[in-house]
């Protein structure tokens, strides 16, 4: 848009205007082009003078170069053997811990990887990922048992800091697969597979503005091949055959505490404004402006849906209303998933990887290794496309046949076939003749190379038809891994298994181990309560659930009315993913700690506590609704104790015949203990010829004359009580007013 603003700005007598014009990125390698930028006749809007001057007026066309540097790509697979950017020969990572895959401190962007041992603890597998650019920091966790199914692994994901507009977050409906695209164009692609005791695989898309900048187990990114394995201190080291592991460098990269991304969250960097660019609709006069707009990138899961992220606080722990509460020692009061054990990588220093030699110890051959291998490849959808890769199918080769040497198993094949077959589809979006335009006018990929290639995982119980799973008899879902008719298999409830203590968390929503899941947009749990009789309540909840992975899923629970109603409340909760067909059912007892203890045999009232009314109260705890009791143990657990006599308020009479009031005590606690106290006040100030009364035992009254009053004034009694083994006093009671002004009796024909 030209302003008023914009006139001698940079030459008098002139309006100019500079316009950002950047390449779009992507991954074909189609060199460099010459385009022309045309413009449309300026339009005059918002009035003034001096509008007409411009309207309708054209610019000249401009020439534009525009030289191609595509988006280069790394990938870490299985234990996890690694092919860095500038070349396809493959090294390998053998010891735990946190590492840097690759590392732009230009742009804040870094991919890190975490190890743990798998294959039976003979070598190292990666099982988490966290991804930070500028002020995003995504976690992907898998190292936990829990996180894998028979087939398949579907990680946790945590996200520390609300992401920035053009962020996205993608998974597959199975939870297998997990996509993450930034708005520098930089991609991560996650796949996680049961075998070996449960592994990622890792594939990074970095963009072209890295080159000469990039560092960490990915390489320089400076197209020099020989200065890949560069420390972080910059030492170099020269470069090995496939299959070495050259432990000095990859342990250069291992990250302290201090460092690691799954450890801390680093410090927020500025960023005034999210720039977004701009494109014109094809065929119209639309212009569509994103902050993703200048990427053009094929989707890295076709297949995957947005990932929803719920409301968090600041250290993300889930809550009741979106925000951390605290109780009064400072922890945190709210609903979170609790892991039994975590993984920590300071536990394995002293892990040294297995040193196998061919045959296996069950008789497998290298040469029998190399031909299942080359097998299960010649299966992938894309093997037709790029066997004849010669050094990319070696490699992916060779990787299958160390996983087979220390395996002793053929249980890697798939995972390998999955990544042959990224890592095909990869090399092949670099060729624009693999790309076509469809409907709608955009440049796409080839359905055959790129939406039509199903998920390894269809295979297993199905067929694959231009990209849909066609299930076999008995099993459905996305990708065939569902057992039908079965709905969700609820496993355990999380953290301390049934059982939930309103006074450690608000238990309005529990986290729950599953089997047979997958991310549904009528994913729901049902919950009924479980009545005191054993019997189930007839009326049914149908609450939220949430996908949080292909091995967990949360439910949203109903108020249970402890604290408030009752003390313990019991329900039962089963899920279903299309709103019909539920899966087994799982208990859940929420109750009071404060006077209750819970176990699998039952809730047990604890000593020193009282349960009045079903509702827990711990000893010396106030009556919320009177004051004036207490639980009280040692006198009765389950009903208030008084603290001091309970009474109304006094009623005030008089004056008499003889020109006495009388204030009356108004109880029924008449013991040897109780004792009470009487004050007068009139106008609401305290009278000062008698202050205050303490009334004799069994005395129940007490009488102010007449004589000794003012005229005139509003006059009241006050009572207080307490016990006399106690000394507790209650807070005084007002009596009703009398006005002196009209109060009289006659003594020998005188007014007084």
């Amino acid at each position: 848009m030209l302003c008023t603003e914009d006139w001698g700005r940079a030459t008098p007598g002139a309006a100019s205007l500079t316009v950002p014009l950047v390449a779009s990125k992507d991954q074909v390698q189609d060199g460099a082009s010459h385009l022309l930028l045309s413009f449309e006749k300026l339009i005059g809007a918002g009035g003034g003078l001096y509008q007409e001057v411009f309207s309708g007026y054209q610019l000249d066309s401009v020439q534009v170069e525009v030289e191609k540097d595509p988006a280069e790509s790394c990938t870490l697979v299985t234990d996890p053997h690694i092919t860095s950017i500038d070349t396809d020969r493959t090294f390998n990572l053998y010891r735990v811990g946190d590492y840097t895959a690759y590392h732009s401190p230009s742009r804040h962007f870094e991919v890190q990887i975490r190890t743990w041992p798998c294959n039976g603890g003979r070598v190292t597998c990666i099982c988490g990922v966290a991804i930070r650019e500028k002020n995003d920091l995504i976690r992907i966790h898998g190292c936990d048992r829990a996180y894998y199914s028979r087939s398949i692994g579907s990680p946790d994901i945590e996200v520390p800091r609300p992401l920035r507009e053009g962020t996205t977050v993608m998974q597959s409906t199975d939870g297998h697969e997990i996509s993450v695209s930034l708005p520098s164009g930089s991609e991560v692609t996650v796949k996680a597979f049961s075998n070996y005791g449960g592994h990622f695989n890792v594939h990074l898309v970095i963009p072209s503005v890295d080159k000469g900048k990039g560092q960490g187990l990915c390489g320089t990114f400076d197209g020099d091949r020989t200065n890949d394995f560069t420390h972080r201190d910059g030492t170099v080291d020269s470069q090995c055959s496939s299959y070495c592991t050259p432990q000095a460098f990859t342990e250069s990269w291992k990250n302290g505490h201090s460092t690691s991304l799954f450890r801390m969250v680093p410090p927020a960097v500025d960023e005034e404004y999210t720039t977004k660019y701009c494109q014109c609709q094809n065929g119209t006069l639309q212009i569509n402006c994103t902050a993703r707009g200048h990427i053009n990138n094929p989707a890295p899961c076709p297949t995957c849906i947005a990932r929803p992220f719920p409301e968090w606080n600041g250290t993300w722990e889930w809550t009741t209303n979106g925000r951390r509460s605290l109780d009064d020692e400072g922890a945190v009061y709210a609903d979170t998933d609790e892991i039994a054990t975590t993984f920590d990588p300071d536990d394995y220093t002293a892990f040294v990887p297995a040193t196998p030699s061919w045959p296996t110890p069950s008789g497998i051959t290298e040469w029998q290794a190399e031909a299942r291998c080359r097998q299960a490849l010649q299966g992938s959808q894309l093997w037709s496309h790029c066997h004849g890769q010669t050094e990319h199918t070696g490699n992916t080769i060779d990787n299958c046949k160390e996983d087979i040497l220390f395996g002793d198993s053929y249980d890697s094949l798939e995972s390998l076939v999955d990544s042959f077959t990224s890592d095909c589809q990869a090399e092949l979006a670099k060729d624009p003749d693999n790309y076509v335009t469809n409907a709608e006018g955009e440049t796409v990929m080839k359905p055959e190379i790129s939406t039509d290639v199903c998920s390894t995982t269809c295979l297993q119980h199905g067929r694959c038809q231009r990209g849909l799973c066609l299930c076999s008899a008995g099993y459905t879902g996305d990708t065939c891994q569902l057992v039908a008719g079965q709905g969700p298999q609820l496993l355990r409830i999380r953290g301390r298994s049934e059982f939930c203590d309103v006074n450690v968390k608000p238990c309005r929503r529990v986290f729950i181990d599953a089997d047979n899941i997958e991310m549904t947009e009528t994913m729901a749990c049902k919950v009924q309560e479980i009545l005191p009789n054993g019997t189930i309540s007839s009326e049914v909840s149908i609450e939220e659930a949430m996908f949080m992975s292909g091995t967990k899923l949360m439910c949203y629970l109903p108020d249970s009315r402890v604290k408030s109603d009752r003390s313990v409340a019991k329900f039962r909760i089963s899920a279903t993913l299309d709103g019909s067909v539920y899966g087994n059912e799982l208990n859940l007892t929420v109750y009071d700690s404060i006077c209750l203890n819970c176990s699998k045999a039952g809730c047990v009232k604890l000593p020193d506590t009282c349960m009045i009314n079903d509702l827990c109260y711990a000893d010396g705890d106030l009556n919320p609704g009177n004051e004036g009791q207490i639980c009280e143990t040692a006198t009765n657990t389950s009903i208030w104790t008084n603290i001091y006599p309970e009474m109304a308020a006094p009623v005030l009479t008089g004056p008499s015949h003889d020109g006495a009031f009388v204030c009356a005590v108004s109880t029924s606690e008449r013991g040897p203990t109780a004792r009470y106290k009487v004050s007068w006040s009139v106008d609401g100030h305290p009278y000062p010829r008698q202050r205050e009364l303490n009334l004799p035992v069994g005395v129940y009254q007490a009488v102010y004359n007449l004589e000794d009053l003012p005229p005139a004034g509003m006059f009241q009694c006050k009572i207080s009580s307490h016990y006399t083994d106690r000394n507790i006093n209650s807070p005084r009671l007002v009596s009703n007013a009398i006005d002196l002004s009209v109060s009289s009796y006659q003594t020998d024909s005188k007014v007084i």
